[in-house]
């Protein structure tokens, strides 16, 4: 995310508005705020949509007033964007490299050096899209995210110009290119947003509109196009407070009430968009944008936003990255003061003398070589797998898990499904049902199942219990519709067994009771009316620290086991947080005796710890999910509960489940 224009200097060809700045500052404040503490801001991501209002009517007014005056230069304007985006990053780009080389693991260095090279080619946005997934890192463990906005904006500046170039010059009308244009980015917009969240908060084109009202703005405000003033524009005092304090309530209340819940950007993106298209709008001699927006302290933050918007996340996350549990307030808070110190010292440093340097040649090109090294590095360092050399042993520990899908799959009921596999081609016997927590299962259950000739197959979504289409993630589409094609899988008459595995304790603490209670009951009643063999698996315990920083790894500024003392968690604690759910479920069960149960956390759970790590490999792939080391460990206990069923019908015996205090695993294990 950039913030073009300078707020002054030589290469500005229109009155500097101080209160622009002023916006900027509310941007950048909501979106710093918003990433060292999101419970007290819930809606400061809506900053970047500020930004993008600010940058399109900047941007605009420059091309409308040299479109105008018959000076645009294509040159001058990708000349003057290097001069300002590209100081800055290149630093950031480095600093991000040099620090990783001395604190991150392999896999965590390749995706830094992925990001390092599609940052440099303005590309970010469409590579975190790609990587979108439910097995995704999560977003605190990518320094470079936030650099998403800026491709986007780049790659508005890119194709922008050369289009109002070429429909001015066929003297068309350019206000009704950006307004149609503007329509059919917001349509499309809505209508994404309901199928596909993620490729719509990151597509440039359902984020143009954002960028388009910012150019509007430029056209009322320069008279372009054939657009004329509206009656509230006019020069009435009163008009334009009504406008400004409009605005401010608008991006106020839009912090106020969106948040990660909300399908964003959706409509919800209109409070933040039009409120700060309202505040441009009212100009500078509006009572909010004289007084509060170009006050000194707001027009300094705005000044420093694009440094600061650089430096603040990757501080934030590696920050994450290097403390095993949550980072303290304090130290996101020291985080926080360092980026603006950092901010401020390459906007005075770099920024400014680069910006108002000369304006030879050199500069630019000497600009633009120095990113190309940048994205040469980080390809490099992706190419070559997170350069492990730089390790002094071979990482054989790193947590591992295997893909979401095969080719079985792709092509026979599981086609579209998040995670759909088969063990080998055939009719299977076997059938795992539930979300990820019974994906992570699969692989050690597969290959079990090659000792005894079973078809191990597994048909589900993440944060979905498929069998009942319900989602713990309000953003989630894809689990109602996959409800039936999941039932269909595990009620086909070749399957003998069906095992249950979900993360029970997010279900329980987001649905009513009642809803969770019925959700498992109906899918109890369905299977068992089948005649199915059911294995109901108690969930793993969670962990409150990544199970990587268990890895015996000896970086200058990586924390290790020796840092945590331990790679486990309190038994008491597990038992504390799930309790009260596993409470409610064996109480379903109770009413189900012929159905089996599986305690996962009998085989992690012992000596009063719930252990992440065995025998120097690590169980888990990440806080609540099992690597294949523990997928294979669980399996060697679940596997003979599994297979207990005899052939045809199977009486009923009193149900036990085991705990974790006093058994192995599940009762009927052996």
């Amino acid at each position: 995310m950039k913030h073009n224009e300078p707020a002054q200097g030589r290469e500005t060809p229109f009155a500097y508005r101080a209160d622009i700045d002023g916006l900027r500052a509310i941007a950048i404040l909501s979106v710093v705020a918003f990433h060292a503490f999101p419970s007290m801001l819930p809606g400061g991501f809506v900053g970047v949509d500020i930004f993008f209002v600010i940058s399109g009517f900047l941007i605009s007014s420059i091309i409308f007033r040299g479109l105008e005056k018959d000076k645009f230069s294509f040159g001058d304007f990708y000349v003057h964007r290097i001069r300002r985006i590209f100081p800055a990053l290149i630093v950031v780009l480095t600093a991000c490299f040099v620090f990783g080389w001395f604190s991150l693991l392999p896999e965590e260095y390749k995706q830094l050096g992925k990001h390092m090279a599609a940052g440099a080619g303005f590309i970010q946005n469409f590579v975190l899209w790609k990587e979108s997934g439910y097995f995704d890192v999560e977003s605190d463990m990518k320094p470079l995210l936030h650099l998403w906005s800026l491709s986007v904006e780049e790659q508005f500046y890119l194709l922008y110009p050369l289009l109002v170039w070429a429909i001015w010059r066929a003297k068309m009308s350019v206000r009704a290119m950006i307004l149609l244009l503007m329509a059919a980015s917001f349509a499309l917009n809505l209508w994404w947003i309901q199928e596909d969240p993620v490729r719509t908060f990151y597509l440039p084109i359902t984020r143009v509109w954002e960028l388009l009202a910012g150019a509007v703005c430029a056209l009322v405000a320069l008279r372009a196009g054939g657009m004329p003033m509206p009656r509230l524009c006019a020069d009435d005092a009163r008009n334009r407070n009504v406008l400004s304090v409009l605005g401010l309530l608008l991006i106020v209340v839009a912090i106020a009430i969106i948040d990660r819940t909300r399908l964003f950007p959706g409509w919800w993106a209109l409070l933040p968009v039009t409120g700060a298209a309202l505040l441009v709008l009212s100009g500078p001699q509006a009572w909010v944008n004289r007084h509060l927006l170009a006050n000194p302290v707001m027009v300094w933050v705005g000044l420093i936003s694009y440094p600061l918007y650089l430096w603040h996340w990757p501080l934030l996350s590696f920050t994450h990255i290097l403390t095993p549990t949550a980072p303290s307030p304090g130290a996101r808070a020291a985080a926080v003061a360092l980026s603006f110190l950092l901010a401020w010292l390459t906007y005075r440093l770099l920024e400014r003398p680069i910006r108002f340097s000369n304006k030879s040649w050199l500069v630019p090109a000497a600009l633009v070589l120095l990113l190309t090294i940048n994205g040469f590095a980080g390809f490099n360092d992706f190419h070559r797998n997170g350069l492990s050399f730089r390790l002094p042993t071979n990482i054989k520990q790193e947590p591992v898990f295997a893909g979401n899908t095969d080719t079985i799959c792709e092509s026979a009921d599981g086609a579209g499904l998040e995670f759909c596999r088969q063990s080998r081609a055939g009719k299977p016997t076997v059938f795992i049902l539930g979300d990820s927590h019974a994906w992570h299962l699969f692989q050690g259950l597969a290959s079990a199942a090659e000792a005894t000739g079973d078809i191990v197959a597994i048909r589900a979504v993440g944060a979905c219990m498929g069998f009942s289409g319900i989602s713990s993630d309000t953003k989630r589409s894809d689990c109602a519709p996959a409800k039936a094609r999941i039932a269909s899988a595990a009620e086909n008459d070749s399957v003998d067994t069906v095992v249950i595995s979900a993360r029970w304790d997010m279900y329980f603490k987001q649905l009513p009771q009642e809803s969770f209670e019925r959700a498992i009951r109906d899918t109890l009643t369905s299977l068992g009316q089948r005649r199915k063999h059911i294995v109901f698996v108690m969930d793993i315990p969670i962990l409150d620290f990544h199970p990587k920083y268990c890895l015996d790894i000896h970086l200058p500024l990586r924390p290790n086991i020796s840092a945590m003392g331990t790679c486990a968690v309190a038994q008491h604690t597990f038992e504390e947080q799930s309790g009260r759910y596993r409470e409610v479920v064996m109480g379903i069960l109770k009413d189900f005796p012929d159905v089996d149960v599986y305690d996962s956390a009998a085989k992690l759970c012992h000596d009063k710890l719930c252990w992440a790590m065995k025998d120097g490999e690590l169980l888990y792939r990440d806080y609540d999910h099992l690597s294949q080391v523990g997928s294979d460990y669980i399996a060697k206990s679940l596997w003979p509960v599994i297979q207990h069923r005899p052939i045809g019908a199977r009486p009923a015996r009193p149900m036990r489940a085991a705990s974790p205090v006093d058994e192995p695993a599940g009762r009927s294990a052996t």
